[in-house]
């Protein structure tokens, strides 16, 4: 028989903190939010000495605890901390439990359950920021099955997790390949053409160095004309007064493709129409964040959208093809050239005026489309696998989820320990 108790039942939490008089020259492994997921565990940690460590970095961890984040819950970056990491330190941020009345292993897997991240992220307070109390987490209830039963449920989950894990890192590692053989290709027909006889000159710019001789080379602006999204207030139209039209925001930028599954529309008023529409041949470039550079070409189809806040929306002169300037953007983005660009002090900006001024070079409009076409017919394959390995990795995710779920309730059975 499963009952539910309140965690902190069966668990401490925040036990031990570094105190303030620890020696700022001690060096320690700090631990932080981002380092942190629910699929991977903890991910890295940084080597800092306390005294250049943020003021967060307090909490002490030993093997067998777990962390849940208690800040930006929807991250859901939750963990258990293994021997590699007994003694590093992580953020303020985290509620560190410790088992006291329940198996370590199993107390892993019923933090991992979706419904009991559910509960967190569902009593978290905040919208930009949602957080929870540490005191109010450990109130949240887990199911709680005899120990022996912990036991074999914890065996059981070791081993299918591990198994599903295997099959998530061969097709990450998969996915890094296809990716990498992909880019190659583009990076040698964007930036070198489809002809290797070709004579070349030195561009002049670092990150182009050899280019054809018969490419110019100049700023962005020559060839395209880039205008920055703006955040617009829904609250201040009348539904009468403004045209509702769907938008585009950065979350639907994919590198080379949007993805409109989860799309919003709000009212534009005409001279915001005319500022911020997209037309079939435009492409959209992120802003800002962590996907900063990332572009999508706009298709035929998407007459009557248009683009809001963090997107750049990028419209080609002259016919010039905003394709192939994307394939150039997706490979200076990857070799680190768009990062030199956008302000990193906080989040990463790459705005229009950034963008404008990025030096590229650029063959004859004719060559541009014959690259495109080229590029098209030969990542097509690459592009699909890359997909299916995708969709590979989301699904067995899911499937470790559900799992976890199912044995922690007692919804399947389980050999015994």
């Amino acid at each position: 028989m499963i009952v539910e108790v309140p965690l902190k039942w069966v668990v401490s939490y925040n036990d031990d903190s570094l105190p303030e008089s620890t020696d700022d020259s001690t060096q320690i492994r700090y631990v932080e939010i981002s380092d942190v997921n629910e699929t991977d565990g903890i991910t890295g940690a940084a080597d800092v000495v306390f005294g250049e460590a943020p003021s967060r970095a307090r909490r002490i961890l030993r093997r067998g605890d777990v962390i849940v984040s208690t800040v930006r819950t929807y991250l859901r970056a939750v963990a258990a901390v293994g021997a590699s990491y007994d003694g590093a330190i992580c953020s303020t941020g985290f509620a560190v439990l410790r088992a006291c009345g329940v198996d370590e292993r199993f107390l892993k897997y019923a933090v991992l359950d979706r419904a009991f991240m559910d509960q967190v992220v569902a009593q978290s307070t905040g919208v930009s920021y949602p957080a929870i109390n540490a005191s109010d987490l450990v109130r949240i209830r887990i199911p709680l099955p005899a120990p022996s039963e912990q036991r074999a449920i914890a065996d059981y989950l070791d081993r299918e997790t591990a198994q599903i894990d295997a099959f998530i890192a061969k097709n990450e590692e998969l996915i890094t390949l296809l990716t990498e053989r992909r880019l190659a290709l583009i990076a040698r027909a964007a930036f070198r053409g489809l002809d290797p006889a070709v004579s070349t000159r030195h561009s002049g710019i670092e990150w182009l160095g050899e280019v054809p001789i018969h490419w110019e080379t100049s700023r962005l602006s020559r060839w395209f004309g880039v205008v920055l999204g703006k955040m617009l207030d829904a609250s201040k139209f009348a539904a009468t007064e403004g045209h509702y039209l769907p938008y585009v925001r950065a979350a639907n930028v994919k590198q080379g493709r949007l993805d409109l599954s989860d799309f919003k529309s709000m009212p534009f008023t005409a001279g915001e129409q005319l500022k911020l529409d997209l037309r079939g041949g435009d492409l959209v470039v992120v802003e800002g964040g962590a996907s900063y550079g990332v572009s999508a070409y706009v298709s035929e189809d998407m007459a009557g959208w248009a683009f809001q806040k963090t997107v750049n929306r990028v419209r080609a002169r002259g016919g010039h093809s905003t394709q192939f300037l994307g394939y150039q953007l997706e490979v200076l983005r990857c070799a680190g050239v768009l990062g030199m660009l956008a302000d990193a002090s906080t989040i990463p900006h790459l705005t229009a005026e950034k963008l404008e001024r990025l030096s590229i070079a650029m063959p004859p409009i004719s060559e541009q489309f014959s690259v495109v076409e080229y590029v098209e017919q030969r990542t097509r394959t690459l592009q699909s696998a890359i997909e299916t390995a995708e969709l590979g990795v989301v699904l067995a995710r899911e499937r470790r989820a559900a799992l976890i779920s199912a044995a922690v309730t007692g919804k399947i059975e389980v050999p015994a320990a």
